[in-house]
Formats: C-alpha cells, structure tokens, sequence
C-alpha cells in the first residue's frame, strides 16, 4: 500500500487515486489510459468518467489529494511554537514527516517532479492553489514565531519559507544522487534521523560559528 489515507472518499474512487499514481508516474497522463487505469483498481471504467469526468480530472484529482493531505499534516504539526526548543521540534517534524511522506510515495514525488516542474498545465492548474496554501501556512507559523521573539525580527519570512521548502523538495529529488555518489539515503532510517538533524540545525542555526 502507499500511505495515503482515505479519511472521507467512497471505495471506488479512493481506489481510482490511488491505482492511478503509479500509473501516471510510470505512463504520465498521456501514456497512461483509462483501462490500465480501470483494471489496476478493479472497478468499471466508466467510474472514471462518473467520478472525475474523464481522466484529465483524475489527474488533477490526484494532485489535490496528495497535496490535501500534505496540508493536514502541515496544519496537524505546525501549531503554535511555546519555546524555541519546540520550535526546533515542529520544524523537525514537518520535514521528518514530508521525507517520510517522499520515501512511503516515491510515485507521487515522480509525477511532481516530473509534471510540475515542466509546467504541464494539469498539474499546474491542480498543485499551484495547494502550493500557495503550504506556502502561507508555514509562513503563518514562522510569523507567530516571530512576534513571540523565538527568531530574528529582521527575517524576511518570505525568502525563509521559500528556501526551506525549496530544500525540502530538492534533498528528496536527489536522494537517488546521493546514493550514488555518498552511498547514504533517506530510506535509511539512521541516515534519516542524522539528515533531518543537520537539515533543522543549518535552518535554525545558521552554518557560521557562534
């Protein structure tokens, strides 16, 4: 199974989402058809159509489940910080938890790399509102972490959450390199455990020597 949860959907469609990723990330939404589609769910394929009104909406469903349930993590994990100690805390476990997230869905992470840095415009149109909304919830969470003193006044918040995102995202896309060329990966949980340990330190500390 791939970790994704079904708190709300009916059998049928839960079964569409998640038969599809594989699938798009194998084929993309080009390659991939409906029957393939239909057949790795077990369910008529006419169900595609009844569901998500062909399979260009079953595309941009995937996205929008995938980066919903990213959302409620980050809304789960991001409450307001008591101390910069717990600060650290959250900020470790949001980044724990995407990589996590990256090493139980490596299809899911295939297709947003692929489709959505390439600008295919069902991704696009899909991914952007979920992106915009991860963007201003952990901003949200920073600010208050600001205004409680917890880190520097003079932080532009903008360029922070960009950059921390942004390295959340390219670690995970170059996990298979570093395998290669460092021998480590994510999947490893020690190596895990010490990367996202680093990660936060850099991000909360700075590299320079106090």
């Amino acid at each position: 199974m791939n970790g994704l949860e079904n708190p709300h959907l009916n059998d049928s469609k839960y079964s569409l989402l998640v038969s599809a990723i594989p699938l798009f990330a194998e084929k993309g939404l080009e390659g991939a058809t409906v029957k393939d589609i239909a057949e790795a769910a077990g369910v008529n394929v006419a169900l595609i159509s009844y569901h998500f009104g062909g399979k260009e909406g079953l595309y941009r469903s995937v996205f929008e489940f995938i980066g919903k349930e990213r959302l409620t993590a980050a809304e789960r994990v991001l409450q307001t910080p008591t101390s910069q100690e717990d600060l650290r805390k959250k900020i470790r476990l949001f980044i724990e938890e995407f990589f996590l997230c990256y090493l139980q869905n490596p299809d899911v992470m295939k297709i947003i790399h692929r489709d959505f840095d390439g600008a295919h415009p069902q991704a696009l149109e899909a991914f952007k509102g979920v992106v915009l909304e991860m963007f201003m919830r952990v901003k949200k969470f920073l600010a208050v972490a600001q205004e409680q003193k917890l880190i520097r006044k003079e932080l532009d918040l903008d360029v922070c959450v960009s950059l921390m995102l942004a390295g959340i995202s390219q670690c995970t896309r170059m996990d298979f390199l570093r395998k290669e060329i460092l021998g480590v990966t994510l999947s490893n949980p020690e190596y895990l455990t010490h990367f996202v340990g680093q990660f936060v330190g850099v991000l909360c500390d700075g590299i320079c020597a106090q």
